[in-house]
């Protein structure tokens, strides 16, 4: 009688055991999902869908002599992180695991960049678009960027 007990026991040991690693296993998949700019879909079985939107717009590729200043990477002043523009409209985040940039452009004398905001387990794109000013030249080039509602210094790299 008390090795049956006993088996029973160690069966539901092994039974809860693996159930709470398939959970965890689980957790982590979406957690390592979401920290790569990803976005977890429940089809049939989850999937991580990570993606790089390249952009085909002519408006990317022909850009201005003001636009083209803008490419190349811009730390926020005084801190450790910002973006990087390329000359393709794509852009890539710099030291931020929560924010990251996708894309950006010009629109109507206006710099837009579109990012993926990363929270806990819920995410959200957006596009923002705000009045630019390029000044200084070389190493001490400033981009100033004021939506209205607040403006940011940023210090070439």
């Amino acid at each position: 009688m008390k090795v049956i007990q006993i088996s029973i026991i160690c069966l539901t040991l092994i039974t809860g055991s693996f159930f709470i690693g398939m959970k965890w296993q689980s957790f982590l998949y979406t957690e390592i999902c979401l920290n790569m700019g990803g976005e977890k879909k429940l089809v049939v079985f989850p999937i991580c869908i990570v993606e790089k939107i390249i952009s085909k717009s002519k408006e990317i590729f022909e850009l201005d002599t003001k636009s083209k200043k803008l490419v190349g990477s811009w730390l926020i002043e005084g801190e450790n992180w910002g973006f990087t523009l390329y000359d393709d409209g794509t852009a890539d985040s710099i030291n931020s695991a929560t924010l990251s940039y996708q894309r950006w452009n010009i629109k109507n004398g206006d710099i837009c960049l579109t990012s993926r905001s990363i929270g806990n387990h819920t995410q959200s794109v957006s596009t923002e678009c705000s009045n630019y000013k390029i000044t200084g030249s070389d190493s001490k080039t400033r981009l100033s960027i004021d939506n209205g509602d607040y403006k940011l210094i940023y210090q070439r790299m």
